[in-house]
């Protein structure tokens, strides 16, 4: 089973969801009860389920349970379908997987999948009447924001910021004035995103997956106002990612920064909100999912996910550095030093730090990290919290660990 998986769901405007509405909840039947405890399942491994239950968080052994059912690996189950649905060239098998979402109870990825159908077929009926569209002097109409829309203002138009489409799923309220097709592939990718971390870096440090909704603001005109120098920007206290996608969306972008937005909130529901994750660690994380996920390059236009996979652009930038920073230094960056525009090296360093912690020197150092990790979880993380862990004893111990580092990402 998957430690975690993506949320979507469409709002009002687009079929009667109001934005507000979550996914159903999870339930665990338990053996000697004859009421199903409800809540959202968190994270789920062999010994035991953790259940979110409003405020508190709360541990059930296997043992102890019937049956459970999680949103969570609904969505994983279907994601090696959805995942392609943006991109389809034919609406064959589109129908049955909207009906499936419809079933497994993800009925924001249902009407994703319903849009996809009609980006292909522009007078598909089923589609139509699953996303409570209407026909008007024969031309089917659409509300996405305020008004209706026919399709063929759908594909040609977008709407001013103020009265931007807005749509719901399982983990994100999407806010968007891109063209609305391209507001369904970022929510696609959004969701695809989510899975694959909980596949990969959620595997490696049983990350669990969030419970609270996250935000975003997808701008494709001059209307974001993060700045002429950063193109996305992260409120964690908001549970919000601001992007500008006025020269059209990017999936670079989109990868970095909504990975950090996801990053800090599984780290606010494993630590019960007293986690303080260093930023270099989430930084590195989000450097080396952009990697596993095949978007370090700009140019890449979809995810081609590979956990193995290393982030090459990162390792260049650290082993050509003149004058690169000292460990020290990359384990005390704060969160000033990514929020400007000249952050390469800092990025990079992160990266190769987290890297090789993880599989530098045949992985003698990622049981330390691990450790370090579940320490900043319970609010620690300091400097001599990462010593200890990785067994740095004297500065003798992180002189030589610094120079091993920087000798292996010359070498790879």
């Amino acid at each position: 089973m998957l430690p975690s998986l993506l949320f979507f769901a469409l709002l009002a405007p687009i079929g009667g969801l109001p934005l507000e509405e979550e996914p159903a909840l999870d339930t665990i039947q338990l053996e000697k009860s004859r009421r199903p405890v409800e809540g959202r399942i968190v994270h789920i491994n062999p010994d035991r389920i953790v259940l979110r239950e409003k405020s508190r968080l709360r541990e059930i052994e296997r043992e102890e349970i019937e049956e459970f059912s999680s949103i969570n690996e609904e969505l994983a189950a279907v994601m090696p379908d959805l995942r392609n649905v943006t991109t389809a060239i034919q609406t064959q098998g589109l129908e049955s997987l909207a009906k499936t979402c419809e079933e497994r109870g993800l009925s924001g990825e249902a009407r994703l999948v319903w849009w996809s159908i009609l980006r292909l077929e522009p007078e598909n009926e089923a589609a139509h009447e699953a996303l409570g569209n209407r026909q008007s002097k024969g031309n089917w109409q659409a509300r996405l924001t305020n008004r209706w829309w026919t399709m063929d203002k759908v594909r040609n138009e977008e709407p001013k910021w103020r009265d931007g489409y807005e749509l719901t799923t399982t983990h994100f309220d999407v806010r968007s004035n891109l063209p609305w097709f391209e507001t369904v592939r970022a929510s696609v990718m959004a969701e695809e995103m989510f899975v694959c971390l909980y596949q990969s870096l959620g595997d490696q440090f049983g990350l669990y997956w969030p419970s609270r909704r996250m935000t975003l603001h997808l701008h494709g005109d001059h209307t974001y106002d993060g700045g002429a120098d950063l193109r996305a920007t992260v409120d964690r206290e908001a549970r919000r990612v601001s992007f500008d996608f006025e020269k059209g969306f990017q999936p670079w972008l989109f990868s970095r920064h909504l990975s950090e937005l996801i990053l800090a909130e599984a780290a606010w529901e494993q630590g019960d909100g007293r986690a303080a994750v260093p930023m270099w660690i989430t930084i590195g994380m989000e450097e080396a999912l952009q990697a596993y996920l095949g978007l370090g390059d700009v140019a890449a236009a979809t995810i081609d996910f590979n956990p193995e996979r290393e982030h090459t652009h990162n390792r260049a930038v650290h082993a050509t550095a003149e004058d690169p920073y000292s460990v020290s230094r990359v384990l005390n960056f704060a969160s000033g030093d990514f929020r400007r525009a000249d952050n390469e090296l800092q990025r990079a360093q992160a990266y190769t730090l987290f890297s090789y912690c993880m599989n530098g020197e045949n992985r003698t150092y990622r049981k330390g990290l691990e450790q370090y990790f579940g320490l900043a979880l319970e609010g620690r993380g300091s400097i001599s919290d990462f010593r200890n862990s990785l067994a740095l004893k004297s500065k003798r111990d992180l002189e030589e660990f610094e120079e091993a580092w920087h000798a292996w990402v010359k070498t790879r």
